[in-house]
């Protein structure tokens, strides 16, 4: 009983500083060298008195970096890296983001870029400098090439 209070104290300690996946916590308790049998426990009953939901981490953490300008590629790798589950994935992409809204995030994302590249005397490599950047930052190459022919347009 002790090692499951144990495992409970750590648990619950991990989910106070900010909320984790089932995987990520997981891994964490079993680093502190905790019993399987005392983490599993730890986990239970974390879900159970609902501190611990691997759908809502994921829908706050998909706000979050689509907040901080990430595409949704690189969110979905992001939240496999946590260890959530494809399917709950998948669920909440299909939950889906207005196509429009996706392309504003994108548009704003690039703006942003676009102007620091303005130093940059060919237009070439502007264009692929941004191309990488708003592809490593997970947005699509066919949105990435429509921004880039927008912003190319001659006024």
């Amino acid at each position: 009983m002790e090692d499951n209070d144990q495992a409970m104290q750590r648990a619950v300690k991990f989910l106070a500083v900010r909320a984790h996946s089932t995987a990520e916590l997981k891994e964490k308790l079993l680093r502190r060298e905790l019993p399987y049998a005392a983490v599993h426990f730890a986990l239970a009953e974390c879900k159970r008195l609902g501190y611990l939901d691997d759908r809502q981490f994921a829908k706050e953490y998909l706000e979050e970096m689509r907040g901080r300008g990430w595409g949704d590629r690189k969110c979905r790798m992001g939240l496999q890296k946590k260890g959530v589950d494809r399917a709950v994935i998948d669920e909440i992409f299909a939950d889906g983001d207005d196509p429009e809204a996706a392309l504003q995030r994108a548009a704003a994302v690039f703006e942003r870029k676009w102007q620091t590249l303005q130093r940059e005397p060919d237009p070439r490599k502007r264009q692929e400098k941004v191309f990488r950047f708003m592809v490593s930052r997970g947005f699509p190459a066919e949105t990435v090439m429509t921004l880039i022919r927008r912003a190319s347009r001659p006024e």
